[in-house]
């Protein structure tokens, strides 16, 4: 039977690896945390798509089933415990594990912080209004700092998750923005200027995530960034995971022979 390859990753290069592979005959399933991941993409016999967030013992009943002989981690550069997962499972199945890294933004003259936390507590020491645009995962960190409902503003995605997180962080109303992104450097000013916001909070997501527009807006608003470090590791480029496929693509079929 040939076999397929299993892809993580509702990200940027994961819906285009997924088309990759769909516009050229390689069999893959594309595994994303929520059906928000799959909008805009198309289905085939050889290319499907798997909704729905993945323990690390559904991730090794998935490879242990005997169809892939291939895994790529698209996932977001700071998915951490999900790369983790995958790569205990990959191990566990012996399966080949591609991770697929993003190229980081400039940041220099932003203030940059090992943690959401660390970064919480530096802004518990200052007063103005802040932007946060980290995603919803990491919310909560900032929530001490909204006692009074006002002072923190966060652009999240449209979904009832992120939704939720904001709602228990205290974060409602007029302060949640839920849109999304990447977005231009003038709609990020506009909203900082909007709202009065002296800080932005941010991830250093990359072109994908639309990082040098928010650092461009910061800078035009007189705004200070704050960065969330990246988790170091090693990986590859999307040119190179993509060139992997194809000799991936042949081994496969000289085994069909």
């Amino acid at each position: 039977m040939k076999k397929a390859v299993l892809l993580f990753g509702g990200t940027t290069e994961g819906r285009a690896l997924f088309d990759f592979c769909r516009q050229n005959g390689i069999p893959v399933t594309l595994s994303v945390a929520t059906d928000y991941g799959t909008l805009g993409l198309q289905e085939n016999k050889n290319a499907v798509i798997h909704a729905g967030r993945l323990e690390e013992t559904e991730m090794e009943e998935l490879l242990q089933s005997g169809q892939f002989s291939l895994v790529i981690d698209a996932t977001h550069p700071y998915a951490k415990q999900v790369t983790a997962n995958l790569r205990q499972a990959c191990k566990a199945a012996k399966i080949p594990c591609l991770r697929l890294l993003r190229e980081e933004g400039d940041q220099s003259g932003a203030m940059v912080f090992d943690s959401a936390q660390l970064a919480a507590d530096f802004l518990a020491e200052t007063e103005g209004n802040i932007l946060l645009t980290t995603g919803s995962r990491e919310i909560s960190a900032f929530g001490a700092l909204n006692r009074e409902g006002s002072r923190v503003f966060a652009r999240v995605l449209p979904v009832e998750e992120s939704i939720g997180a904001c709602r228990q962080a205290g974060i409602c109303g007029r302060n949640l923005l839920c849109m999304q992104g990447p977005f231009s450097a003038d709609f990020t000013y506009a909203i900082l200027k909007e709202f009065q916001c002296r800080y932005l909070v941010t991830k250093n997501s990359g072109a994908p995530g639309g990082f040098s527009e928010k650092i461009e807006a910061a800078r035009r608003a007189g705004a200070k960034v704050l960065v969330i470090r990246r988790p170091q590791e090693d990986g590859l480029s999307f040119e190179q995971v993509r060139a992997y496929l194809w000799d991936w693509m042949a081994r496969e079929e000289g085994k069909g022979r």
